[in-house]
């Protein structure tokens, strides 16, 4: 989990989650105005929101995006849960 996201990642990341800004910020329990300033090349993420999209996209890429947006899905606002099950599907 080296490198930054840029936007293009992001966004390019939720669309094939096939998830709207507001549906993104809520699976990582966020306010919609984060994701559209990571989108719009405002503000990067950082922190655990950086960890959460590398985590995301490397589950995307093993697992294929129909998946970790069922898991994002199924696990809600529960972001603790939603790590964990990521984790679980992606390859160290």
């Amino acid at each position: 989990m080296a490198t930054r996201m840029t936007p293009d990642d992001i966004r390019t990341l939720r669309m094939d989650l096939g998830l709207t800004q507001q549906q993104l910020a809520t699976a990582l329990s966020l306010a919609t105005s984060s994701i559209q300033k990571w989108e719009g090349g405002r503000q990067p993420p950082k922190g655990l929101s950086q960890v959460m999209l590398q985590l995301t996209s490397q589950a995307v890429a093993h697992n294929g995006p129909g998946m970790v947006s069922d898991i994002m899905h199924s696990c809600g606002t529960d972001t603790v849960r939603l790590l964990k099950r990521l984790a679980r599907i992606t390859p160290e």
